[in-house]
This record gives structure tokens, C-alpha cells and sequence, in this order.
């Protein structure tokens, strides 16, 4: 009885042993699972950056400053714009205007269209002055903002995903420049005709195009005039030189956008002329070189330059009008064809 019982007593004490090593088991693996795997989690989490609902893993280091830095990224854009143009020497006034616009998955434009991509390319090389090529972002939308500066320039800046992707000077003309100032479209008309081939903004291969190759200057006057009468004012437009179609852009623009959609554009002071007559017509210049475009005031590279006073009669509100005009026609390019630059009234008679 008395080795029964001591035997029992034994038994007991061997299932608790037993017992205590599967319950320390049991709570190191619950130890490892839920508690010590949990600060890792908690740290990853705070070092991932989320783009558009996805988690892309990106490590930003150990510091609570990095981290903090990146939050600041998200949330506070407009912060980081003012810090950018004071690297400019540019303090924000306001914000004028915010803008969604795409920028084109092209520079090119058809003929009959308005000029959106000679407007980007443009503004791509004064971006690009400052390290900020957009062009990986064609073909998407993007944030344009138009802020006011205490020095009174406009700067007009794109943000994608809240990250700054572009930036430069605008004075609500094509005219622009960087915010470095060390690109502007003077620097760019003294290559302009291999600057708008280089970047793809006309096709003087196209069909269009080499059907107005054929005809002369006189022959384009005429042309445009002619789409004038029949109310074709997209026609009379593909006559245009790309610098001038850039200057529609921008006329009458309203304040809340970058640029003027086609059907804003005012085209010309012929829009309620009818019945126009060319009366005469005088070549008064001729240039292979730089020469001024008025409008813009600038010296201009191009292959060739003809410049014409003309006598215009036609009728307006009714009544009968006579009068003088120069026009000047430019070839941006060696294969380009005739294309009108600029048009002003002239009532001297010095012609």
C-alpha cells in the first residue's frame, strides 16, 4: 500500500512538470506571434508611402525626421511650393487660379487645331532649365497652379501626385521663361525653326502641309482671305506660323486657365468682315535672318521672311471699308511653307 501510494504521488507530479513545460509553450508562441511582431508591423506602417490606394514598399530610414518629412510631403504641398520658389528668389502673394489640365501625350498638333503642344514644349524647356523635365507625364493629368508673387511675377507650377513636377514664368503670353531666367523664347527664336521640327510640333510631311508647299506667298494671302470669306476660320488658322497661333493662346484669356481652348480663340480682327477684296498688294521686305516680330518684340531666326502692305476693301456692319494693312510672311524652317507671322493695320502711306 505504502509503494502504491508513493507511486501516485510521483505520477501526480510528473503530469504537472509535463503540463507546465506545454503551457510555457504554448505562451512563447503566442509571445512571438502577437507581441514581439507587432513593433515591426507598427514601424513598417509608418515608413510606406501610399499611391493611389496601393502600398508601394519604400523605405524612408530610421529617423522620426525622415518620417516626418514624408507626411509633410502628403499633406502640406502648398508649403513645399512656397520653399521652392524662395530658392527662386520668388515669395507667394496668392493663388490666382488651379487648374486640372492633361498635358498632351504629343507636342504635335494637327493643322487645324490650336497649338496645346507648341504651348507645352515651350514651357517643358523652361522647366527643364530648372531640372524638371515633365515630359515622362504626357498624356496625363496633372494640377496646374498660378500663383501671384510679391516681386509681380506670375509662376505658374504643376503638381502630380502632390509632387512638383514643373515650374516656370508666365506673363499670360507664350513669352515666358524659367525661373532660373536662364531660358525665354528669345533664347528659343534663335533656333526656332529646328526647335519646333526637333520637338515634333509640325509635320511638314503631312498631307496638308505639302499642298500649301506648293503655293506662294501671294497664293497663301489670297488662301487666307478666301477661308475669311466663307466663314473657315480653323482654315485660316492652319495658315498661321506656329509662333502666331501661340499668340491666340493667350488673347482675351480668361483668368482660371493656362490657356485659351480652341473655340475661345478670337482669331482675327476680320471676324464680321465680309465680302473682302484684296485692292493691291506690294512686296516691301525680304530677310534671310533675324528679323522683329512686332507683336512680341523679339529678333527672330527663320529661313525666310517676306513682309507685304496691302489695300483691303470690304464691308462691315453694311457698309463699305477701305484699308491698309502689313503682313508678313515667314518659312520657320527651310521645308516649311509660307506661313502668315503677324498682320497690323497701317494707315501711313509710306507704301
Amino acid at each position: 500500500m505504502d509503494f502504491n501510494k508513493g507511486k501516485s504521488g510521483k505520477s501526480i507530479f510528473k503530469k504537472v512538470i509535463y503540463y507546465t513545460i506545454i503551457l510555457l509553450i504554448a505562451s512563447l508562441s503566442i509571445y512571438m506571434v502577437f507581441v514581439k511582431e507587432e513593433v515591426p508591423c507598427k514601424v513598417s506602417a509608418s515608413k510606406v508611402r501610399i499611391i493611389k490606394g496601393n502600398i508601394k514598399s519604400e523605405i524612408f530610414g530610421q529617423g522620426k525626421n525622415e518620417i516626418n518629412a514624408v507626411e509633410a510631403k502628403k499633406d502640406k504641398p502648398l508649403e513645399r511650393v512656397k520653399s521652392f520658389l524662395q530658392g527662386y528668389g520668388l515669395n507667394l502673394k496668392n493663388i490666382i487660379s488651379v487648374e486640372n489640365v492633361t498635358i498632351p501625350e504629343s507636342f504635335y498638333n494637327k493643322p487645324d487645331e490650336a497649338p496645346v503642344g507648341l504651348y507645352w514644349a515651350c514651357c517643358n524647356e523652361y522647366s527643364k532649365a530648372i531640372g524638371l523635365d515633365f515630359s515622362p507625364y504626357m498624356g496625363k493629368e496633372v494640377k496646374a497652379y498660378t500663383f501671384s508673387t510679391k516681386q509681380n511675377r506670375d509662376v505658374i507650377i504643376l503638381l502630380h501626385d502632390q509632387d512638383i513636377i514643373g515650374g516656370w514664368v508666365a506673363f499670360n503670353s507664350i513669352s515666358g521663361m524659367s525661373l532660373n531666367n536662364k531660358v525665354s523664347l528669345l533664347s528659343l527664336s534663335s533656333r526656332w525653326g529646328n526647335w519646333i521640327k526637333e520637338n515634333n510640333i509640325v509635320d511638314y510631311g503631312s498631307e496638308e502641309e505639302k499642298e500649301y508647299k506648293k503655293l506662294s506667298s501671294e497664293e497663301i494671302i489670297n488662301k487666307y482671305f478666301a477661308f475669311l470669306n466663307n466663314n473657315d476660320y480653323k482654315g485660316a488658322c492652319t495658315l498661321y506660323s506656329k509662333l502666331y497661333q501661340s499668340d491666340y493662346l493667350f488673347s482675351n484669356n480668361i483668368v482660371s486657365k493656362i490657356y485659351n481652348s480652341y473655340r475661345e480663340l478670337n482669331l482675327n480682327e476680320f471676324y464680321d468682315a465680309e465680302n473682302i477684296k484684296i485692292l493691291n498688294i506690294k512686296l516691301i521686305g525680304v530677310r534671310n535672318d533675324f528679323y522683329s516680330v512686332n507683336y512680341l518684340k523679339l529678333n527672330r531666326t527663320v529661313a525666310e521672311c517676306r513682309r507685304f502692305a496691302i489695300t483691303l476693301g470690304y464691308k462691315f456692319s453694311g457698309e463699305d471699308k477701305k484699308e491698309k494693312y502689313v503682313i508678313c510672311l515667314v518659312k520657320e524652317a527651310i521645308d516649311a511653307p509660307w506661313k502668315i507671322d503677324y498682320i497690323y493695320e497701317n494707315s501711313y502711306d509710306d507704301y
